[in-house]
């Protein structure tokens, strides 16, 4: 993952502790994330129609950037061992 990210393993473990906290923080910011986005929803009066495409489009725009995200994680146990020594 670090090699995809194009960051060392240096910077990584200077602000993680290992691979599950990592693991954790990502899991745990697209999860703030999405809950934030679906409580807006909730502000959205129904009949609305312009209030609900902005939230579709701004749910979208988050959706696409974490796939851009989640694009850096291998997706296979093989592909951890390729991108890892220490596997």
């Amino acid at each position: 993952m670090v090699t995809r990210a194009n960051v060392g393993r240096t910077t990584v473990y200077k602000y993680f502790n290992g691979k599950s906290q990592l693991a954790e923080a990502v899991a745990a910011a697209f999860n703030s994330a999405l809950l934030l986005e679906f409580r807006k929803i909730g502000a959205v009066a129904p009949g609305d129609s312009e209030a609900l495409a902005q939230w579709l489009s701004d749910f979208k725009a988050l959706s696409l950037a974490q796939a851009r995200t989640v694009a850096f994680l291998p997706n296979t146990a093989e592909g951890i061992g390729a991108q890892s020594p220490r596997a």
